[in-house]
């Protein structure tokens, strides 16, 4: 029975033949049941929507391609709500085995079916495939937006064309004309509605001699069912009156069953300019004859075949004899710089439209190979053969004049640029030096106030810290037996108030100006000595991992406090960089200056330093933070959270110790301090 259940066997003659004919439906008919929707029917057609599965006994959530899962979605709350659901043109993706996915489109419903009770019992699935009718629909929609934007095109190819189009009939009626053919003729287009719009009586040969009817070219046309090409017509204008010239060309179209044309285009183009450029020239013959011979320009009597006639003074604008022009030995081609090609094209199509062009800027080839400047124009002398005339004036000696006069004006204005420079320059440094003294100035007078201020606190802030030592000592000493880790806590107190005491020894130092005392510092120890004000720092944020080199390192030349100072002030930048908590990871080990990028001072050896890193996982810097952060007030905190001091006084600290500090961080993925250390010299016994 295919891939549907099969029918009862014993049941009724009407079930079996409802069985038979639901799979040989053409649509697609499927019944699910059970609290898993499990599939009890499906016949052949509705195999296809999921891909052509066996699908007797299969869960309908198992069953369906994940593109139709919005389906099992619908079959699901149909079965929850006993509520039928319908889809039209619905789109499903069928993906058989091994197949590219297939977009199909059907016509669903899902129908419940109920029990003696009234509850949903499964689910009746019925769906009709339309892709055909929806791809052929679709088709035919495309179809008819392109033919739209073709006609559109050519209605505004009709409309806008610069020569003019009339369309006749042969039953005497026009078809059309579009706006080029009302302005020629001086007619509205609405008045065009039959012809002949020429009158045989009122238009005219070249001659003069009026037309016969039977000679108008759509006449011709129709009767004859040939193209009539290139017919110069003279007719009254229709609002001035004024004898036009009008080129006709008049094409016959859609022939009838014994090949008579029903239909005609006439195509006219305005060429009266052209015939009053031609009148223009030819009454200027005699002058252009005396003009040629007396070689105060360069005269060319040109036609499509060539170069026929030159007098000497164009020959001597391209180095030619006459012998090379009596020859044929001189094109247009060979005496044009390739690259005015196209100017000449451009300047020919102008000629044979309006009978004249120019003057226009261009360059000859002189037979020495050099490129002569010229100014050049040409009118039509005759039209039937094409004859025409080119003047051509030597620009040669204007163009060395202006080319003097730019070099001069470039001089000058060298000259002046370098002068203002110069000045600016002066002014500049002037400027930097007043401003330069100045800061002196005011960071000398807060020098001194800040030793002032800084020496008074370091003084009381040291006779505090003495209370603070002497009670812990006095608590330490009270009795032998006291707890471990109060005792502890108690010597904690004890030497952080020391550093504290060192600290303000530092201040009462910096405020006096008096030197550091470098000395050699094992650098894993000092770290070890403040891994709890290192945790501290972090305020509870972030974890801080010390891994020391494993082998002995050798001793580095620095003074112990304000190296601790460096790495509080590090730890507390890394802190404030990872605001949502994070790693610092303090590692040392041997310097291995090969390939980084930093500069050792001029004589030093790179063996003889010891590196200190220092990484978090915070926030990073972008490059353009990265080039500043070393800058005496630069910060990127909020106005009140950061003075811009911490870095620059690091840096100070290492370059005071002779030693290096270099930054390596990306935008959230971190960053990383290397500082490196000298070497203390190793003692000699």
């Amino acid at each position: 029975m295919g891939s549907g259940a099969g029918p009862p066997g014993d049941g009724p003659a009407e079930l079996v033949l409802m069985h038979d004919l639901l799979l040989r439906l053409p649509a697609g008919v499927a019944y699910v049941a059970g609290p898993d929707l499990v599939f009890e029917f499906a016949n052949e057609e509705f195999r296809k929507t999921v891909g052509g599965h066996d699908l007797i006994g299969v869960p309908l959530r198992r069953a369906l391609p994940v593109e139709a899962r919005e389906h099992l979605n619908l079959v699901e709350k149909v079965a929850r709500t006993g509520e039928p659901r319908r889809g039209h043109e619905s789109e499903v993706w069928v993906r058989g085995h091994g197949q590219e996915p297939e977009q199909l489109f059907v016509d669903f419903v899902y129908q419940p079916v109920r029990d003696e009770t009234g509850g949903v019992a499964g689910v009746l699935l019925y769906g009709t495939d339309v892709t055909a009718h929806v791809t052929d629909r679709r088709r035919l929609e495309e179809l008819a937006e392109r033919l739209a934007v073709t006609e559109e095109r050519y209605r505004t190819l009709f409309e806008t064309l610069p020569h003019g189009v009339i369309h006749h009939h042969a039953d005497g009626s026009i078809l059309g004309a579009n706006p080029a053919a009302a302005r020629i003729l001086g007619l509205a287009r609405d008045a065009i509605t039959s012809w002949p719009v020429i009158q045989a009586s009122r238009a005219v040969h070249e001659d003069g001699t009026p037309f016969e009817t039977a000679d108008v070219p759509v006449m011709v046309a129709l009767r004859t069912g040939e193209v009539v090409t290139d017919v110069v017509v003279g007719l009254p204008h229709g609002r001035t009156g004024e004898l036009r010239w009008v080129r006709v060309t008049a094409v016959p179209d859609a022939r009838d069953g014994q090949g008579r044309p029903q239909r005609a285009y006439a195509m006219l183009t305005d060429i009266t300019e052209q015939r009053r450029a031609e009148a223009a020239v030819r009454q200027n013959n005699r002058l252009l004859g005396r003009l040629r011979e007396a070689n105060v320009l360069g005269v060319v009597v040109s036609s499509e075949a060539g170069i026929h006639d030159a007098n000497d003074a164009f020959l001597d604008i391209i180095g030619r004899a006459r012998d090379d022009l009596e020859s044929g030995r001189i094109s247009w081609r060979a005496i044009t710089p390739r690259q005015w090609a196209a100017t000449d094209d451009d300047a020919l199509t102008q000629l044979l439209r309006t009978g004249a062009c120019g003057p226009y800027e261009k360059e000859y080839l002189h037979s020495d190979g050099r490129h002569v400047p010229v100014l050049v124009g040409a009118a039509v002398i005759d039209w039937r053969p094409l004859r025409w005339t080119t003047f051509a004036v030597d620009l040669t000696a204007r163009q060395r004049d202006e080319q003097e006069r730019a070099t001069l004006l470039r001089a000058f204005n060298a000259e002046l640029e370098e002068r203002v420079s110069r000045r600016t320059s002066e002014l500049v440094r002037a400027e930097a030096d007043r401003r330069a003294l100045e800061a002196e100035l005011r960071r000398a007078e807060r020098l001194v106030t800040v030793g002032q201020l800084t020496s008074g606190i370091a003084h009381d802030f040291g006779n505090l810290l003495a209370v603070i030592v002497g009670y812990a000592e006095m608590a330490a000493d009270v009795s032998d037996d006291l707890d471990p880790e109060l005792r502890r806590i108690l010597d904690e107190i004890r030497v952080a108030a020391d550093r504290a005491v060192h600290l303000s020894s530092d201040l009462l130092s910096f405020s006096s100006r008096a030197r550091t005392r470098p000395e050699a510092i094992e650098l894993n120890a000092l770290i070890a000595g403040i891994r709890d004000l290192l945790d501290v720092s972090m305020s509870g944020r972030a974890e801080v991992s010390f891994e020391p080199w494993p082998r002995a390192l050798p001793a580095v030349l620095a003074d112990r406090g304000r190296l601790e100072q460096v790495l509080l002030n590090l730890a507390v930048n890394a802190r404030d960089a990872m605001p949502d908590g994070g790693k610092l990871t303090i590692t040392t080990g041997p310097a291995d200056l090969d390939g980084q990028r930093v500069r050792l001072r001029p004589g030093a050896d790179p063996r003889r330093y010891v590196e200190l890193a220092v990484t978090d996982t915070g926030t990073g810097m972008s490059e353009q933070v990265q080039a500043r952060i070393f800058e005496r007030f630069f910060t990127t905190k909020s106005p009140g959270t950061g003075t811009g001091l911490g870095l620059s006084t690091v840096h100070g600290i290492i370059a005071d110790a002779g030693g290096i500090i270099d930054v390596d961080s990306q935008e959230g993925l971190g960053t990383t301090f290397r500082i490196y250390l000298p070497a203390a010299a190793p003692a000699h016994s």
